[in-house]
């Protein structure tokens, strides 16, 4: 007997849902006003094999909801980013991109000097904040 996963979550779970995280758009954090539909989306994606369980759904609004799709949450924050950085012009570089995800604290840190050296067959990468060996 095959097993059907279930896509809809009950009253009772949306209700779960809502007071672990309020009217917050789990997409952005924005406040969805009362008048302003609710919908409960799979943070991994259903079609994506996402589960319909508690742990998996969170409250968005509608055009969140829609636009992000079948992309996973994290894929979808970072399209939204990216929307939002592109926005801000033309003639946009790397450089700018990077300067605007600084800006956000979602980059720590980029352009820093790095002093390099080898070692017959191993690499030393290193500054005031990495380490590493190749």
């Amino acid at each position: 007997m095959a097993i059907t996963l279930r896509r809809q979550i009950s009253d009772e779970e949306k209700k779960i849902v809502l007071a672990r995280h309020g009217r917050q758009c789990f997409a952005t954090g924005h406040a969805i006003p009362d008048g302003e539909p609710l919908q409960y989306d799979h943070i991994r994606a259903f079609a994506s094999g996402g589960q319909s369980e508690l742990d998996n759904i969170a409250p968005m609004c509608e055009h969140h909801n829609k636009a992000k799709g079948t992309l996973p949450l994290e894929d979808f924050r970072v399209k939204l980013e990216l929307e939002n950085f592109f926005d801000e012009g033309e003639r946009l570089t790397l450089r700018h991109l990077l300067e605007h995800f600084k800006a956000k604290k979602m980059l720590q840190a980029y352009g820093e000097s790095v002093q390099v050296t080898s070692n017959e067959n191993k690499v030393h990468l290193e500054n005031h904040n990495y380490t590493a060996d190749f």
